[in-house]
């Protein structure tokens, strides 16, 4: 008797993501820099910032960075609240709110990629968008497209944390434009199932998507 195909038209994705790994990006101006030879800032808090909001930007939509913004409104302060090194920081103190940064970021991270596992590798990171519930559990969408910011929500993110964009983005008016980010049951796409789980040094997800309804 050959083997019986299984049942469902459902696919799985999972993935895991070292904590520690999202604090070295996040706490160093990068290989990049340093293969260079940019001189490193003494301070590195200008440098930090600049790395986040390179990692924000490839890792989020702009729904998904306001909602991240204002749960950590303290990740782009322009003062100095951010501390001279992340090594110099107790990471192993769940209670510390940059060990709570870093460890949303890994669950964001290995969310995305379980997804696109789970739809083998058709989907990229802006097409997906996690965010959460009422219940504070993650709820996860894919979409046709990739979400690319307007010029107007560009220009916003510039002149309010500093990201950086195209001259032309920055002339750009912001009047009438509202800045808030959309809601999850006013987008379009593809609810999936996801999970996100932490411990210790370690964040992990897994999708459940149903095969017979790409995005």
């Amino acid at each position: 008797m050959p083997p019986r195909p299984f049942p469902w038209p459902l696919a799985v994705g999972t993935d895991i993501c070292s904590i520690s790994r999202i604090r070295e990006v996040l706490s160093n101006t990068g290989w990049r820099q340093r293969a260079k030879g940019t001189k490193m800032n003494s301070h590195g808090s200008p440098a930090q910032r600049s790395m986040l909001r390179h990692f924000l930007n490839n890792l989020m939509t702009y729904d998904e960075m306001m909602h991240f913004l204002h749960r950590f409104p303290f990740v782009l302060a322009v003062d100095n609240t951010l501390p001279r090194s992340f090594a110099e920081v107790d990471y192993k103190e769940p209670s510390n709110k940059w060990h709570m940064v870093n460890s949303h970021l890994a669950g964001r991270f290995a969310a995305k990629e379980a997804i696109t596992k789970a739809y083998g590798g058709q989907v990229s990171r802006h097409q997906i968008t996690i965010l959460r519930a009422t219940d504070h559990q993650p709820q996860a969408m894919v979409h046709a497209e990739p979400r690319i910011m307007s010029p107007q929500q560009k220009s916003y993110l510039h002149k309010q944390f500093g990201f950086r964009i195209s001259d032309s983005d920055t002339k750009v008016s912001l009047e009438n434009f509202d800045p808030a980010p959309a809601k999850f049951e006013d987008l379009e796409g593809q609810v999936v199932k996801l999970s996100i789980s932490h411990d210790g040094d370690y964040a992990t997800a897994t999708c459940l998507a149903p095969t017979d309804a790409l995005p």
